[in-house]
C-alpha cells in the first residue's frame, strides 16, 4: 500500500465519501507529473463514457477526486467524486446561484448514491426548464453565467467564420482551394450547431441564442437523465495511484484530515460521527500535531476561466485543524472521540462493519441515556475558571486555553475507554463525571467548576474507587474522602492516563451489574 493509499485508509472502514481537489493534491505531491498523467488518462476514459450517453459539447466537467470504500476488501480507493459530477451540473446550470456565491460544495458529498441521484434530479430539472425559456443574451448572462461564457466564445468563432467566408468569396485563389477551405469552415459551423451557410446568413452571421441554449440543454439533460449509469461508472472505475511513492506523507495526512473535518462540519448530525474517526486517529497517532503550526499547505485555490470560477484559497496547519476539531467536539458532546485504528476489521464485509459501529455507538449513547435528563449538563465549556485579576491578559488567555485543552484531553480519553455506565455528580461532586467499568472500578473526574455556566474545571484530582464503596464514599465530605484508604487519587500530570488505565483494566470479584441494579433501583446513583 503506497503513501497516498495509506493516508486515506485510516480510521474505520465505513462509507465516508469526501472530495479531494485534484489541484490541491497536485500542489502537495512531489511526484506531480506522474500523478497528473494518471488522472488525465482516467479522465479521458471518463469523458469518452459520457459521450456514449449524451453529446457533451464543451460542457465543463470537473475532475474532482473522491474516495469510495470497497464493499469486499474494505479498502478505500480513489475515483472521480460523484459529488464532483453533481457540482459540474450545478455550476453549469447555476443551481442556487452557485456561480456567484462560489459555494459549489454542499453536504451532497455525504449523500448515498440514491440520495445524490434524487438530489440532482430535483435541483437540475427546474433549471433545465428555465434554460429552455431563455431568448436573449442578457437573460442567459443573468441566469446561467457559466454557459454564457461558452456562448460568447462560440459566438466569436461564428462571427470569425462568417467573415472568413465573405473574404474567401472575394479571394483570387483557385476554385479547388476555395471549395476545400469552404468545407473546413462549414464543418466548423456544424460543430457549433449551424448546418450550412444559408442558416448562418439567416442568423445575421451571429450565433442564435435559442439554438445554442437548445444544444446545451440537450447535453445537460442527457447527463441528468443518465445520472444513475454515470455514477455507477464512476464508483466501479477506481483510479489506481499505487505507483506513486514519493508524496509528502505529513502534508497529505493533513490535507485528508482537513477534508474529513470539513465534511464533518457540514454534514447532518447523524453523519458526523463516522467522519470523526479518521480525524481522531490523525491526532492520536502523533500528538505533536495539535500544536504544529509549521507544517502548512494551501488549499481551495481555483482559477477556472472557462466557467468564471475563482477562489483565493487559504493556508491550513495541523494546529488550525485541531482547533476546529476541538470546537466541533465541544459543541457536539454527543460525539465520541474513539480511535479504532488498532481494531482489525479484516474478514468483515462493509455491511457488517456498519452494523458493528451502529451497535457500538448505540451502546455508548445508551450509557448516557441512563443519566436523568436533569443531570445531563454536558454543556459547552464556554468559560474557563475565573483567573486572578493580577495576571496579564496574555497569561489569562494562556491559562484558559490550557484548561480547555485539558477538557478535550479528558473527553478524548474517557470516550476511548470501555465504560458501560456514566453518572453525573451533584452537591459535593458538582461538575464531576463518573465512568463505571465492568471490573467494578468507578473513576470520578471533574469536568466543570460550574456546570450551569459551562465553566471548565481547574484540573482537580481524579478519584478512583470500587463500586461496592462508591455510594458510601461519594457521600463523604471531600476532605474525608481524600484520606480514605479505599479511595485512590490521581493527578492530571505525567502519565495520568496510563495510571487510570491500570485501574480500569484490573480485575475484581465485584458483581458490577448487580451493584448497578441496586444503585439504579434505589435512585441513589449520582447523589
Amino acid at each position: 500500500m503506497n503513501t497516498l493509499t495509506e493516508v486515506i485508509n485510516k480510521g474505520v472502514p465505513v462509507e465516508t465519501p469526501i472530495t479531494l481537489s485534484t489541484n490541491d493534491i497536485l500542489k502537495i505531491c512531489e511526484n506531480k507529473s506522474r500523478l497528473e498523467s494518471i488522472i488525465k488518462r482516467n479522465f479521458e476514459k471518463y469523458m469518452e463514457f459520457l459521450k456514449t450517453k449524451t453529446p457533451t459539447e464543451d460542457i465543463e466537467i470537473f475532475n474532482t477526486l473522491g474516495i469510495i470504500t470497497d464493499k469486499n476488501s474494505l479498502e478505500k480507493k480513489f475515483c472521480f467524486a460523484p459529488s464532483g459530477f453533481a457540482a459540474s451540473i450545478f455550476v453549469n446550470l447555476n443551481v442556487d446561484n452557485v456561480c456567484r456565491t462560489q459555494e459549489i460544495e454542499a453536504p451532497i458529498m455525504s449523500f448515498t448514491q440514491e440520495e445524490l441521484e434524487k438530489y440532482i434530479q430535483e435541483k437540475a430539472n427546474p433549471r433545465l426548464e428555465k434554460l429552455a425559456q431563455v431568448r436573449s443574451e442578457k437573460e442567459l448572462r443573468k441566469e446561467f453565467p457559466a454557459i454564457h461564457i461558452k456562448y460568447k466564445e462560440q459566438d466569436r468563432l461564428v462571427r470569425q467564420i462568417a467573415q472568413s467566408l465573405k473574404t474567401l468569396k472575394k479571394s483570387k485563389t483557385s476554385i479547388l482551394t476555395k471549395l476545400e477551405v469552404n468545407k473546413q469552415l462549414i464543418d466548423s459551423l456544424n460543430i457549433l450547431g449551424i448546418k450550412n451557410e444559408e442558416e448562418l446568413q439567416k442568423s445575421g452571421g451571429i450565433l442564435s441564442i435559442e439554438n445554442f441554449c437548445t444544444r446545451y440543454r440537450t447535453c445537460l439533460q442527457g447527463l441528468v437523465d443518465n445520472t444513475e449509469e454515470i455514477i455507477n461508472y464512476i464508483v466501479t472505475h477506481p483510479i489506481n495511484l499505487n505507483q506513486l511513492s514519493q508524496e509528502d506523507s505529513e502534508k497529505l495526512s493533513l490535507y485528508v484530515a482537513n477534508q474529513f473535518l470539513r465534511t464533518c462540519e457540514m454534514v447532518e448530525e447523524k453523519d458526523k460521527q463516522r467522519y470523526l474517526y479518521l480525524i481522531t486517529t490523525y491526532f492520536n497517532e502523533n500528538s505533536k500535531r495539535k500544536t504544529d503550526d509549521k507544517t502548512s499547505i494551501v488549499i481551495g485555490k481555483v482559477e477556472n476561466d472557462a466557467i468564471g470560477l475563482k477562489t483565493k484559497g487559504h493556508i491550513i496547519t495541523p494546529k488550525q485543524v485541531y482547533e476546529r476539531y476541538k470546537k466541533l467536539v465541544i459543541e457536539n458532546p454527543e460525539l465520541h472521540v474513539v480511535d479504532f485504528d488498532t481494531i482489525d476489521f479484516s474478514g468483515m464485509s462493509l455491511q457488517q462493519v456498519e452494523e458493528f459501529m451502529i451497535e457500538y455507538m448505540k451502546d455508548l449513547k445508551a450509557n448516557w441515556e441512563i443519566i436523568p435528563n436533569s443531570q445531563m449538563k454536558d454543556k459547552l465549556p464556554t468559560y474557563a475558571p475565573k483567573t486572578p485579576s493580577n495576571l496579564s491578559e496574555e497569561e489569562k488567555e494562556r491559562r484558559q486555553q490550557k484548561l480547555l485543552d485539558l477538557y478535550i484531553d479528558k473527553k478524548e480519553f474517557y470516550d476511548s475507554t470501555d465504560s458501560f455506565f456514566r453518572i453525573v455528580g451533584k452537591n459535593t461532586f458538582e461538575g464531576y463525571v463518573g465512568h463505571i467499568y465492568t471490573n467494578g472500578t468507578v473513576v470520578l473526574d471533574k469536568f466543570f467548576e460550574n456546570q450551569e455556566t459551562g465553566r471548565v474545571a481547574n484540573g482537580e484530582a481524579i478519584y478512583v474507587m470500587n463500586i461496592s464503596d462508591f455510594y458510601r464514599l461519594s457521600n463523604l465530605p471531600k476532605q474525608e474522602l481524600i484520606y480514605n484508604p479505599n479511595c485512590k487519587r490521581i493527578y492530571h500530570s505525567g502519565d495520568w492516563k496510563e495510571r487510570v488505565k491500570e485501574k480500569i483494566e484490573g480485575t475484581t470479584a465485584t458483581k458490577t451489574a448487580e451493584e448497578l441494579k441496586c444503585l439504579i433501583k434505589s435512585g441513589k446513583v449520582g447523589e
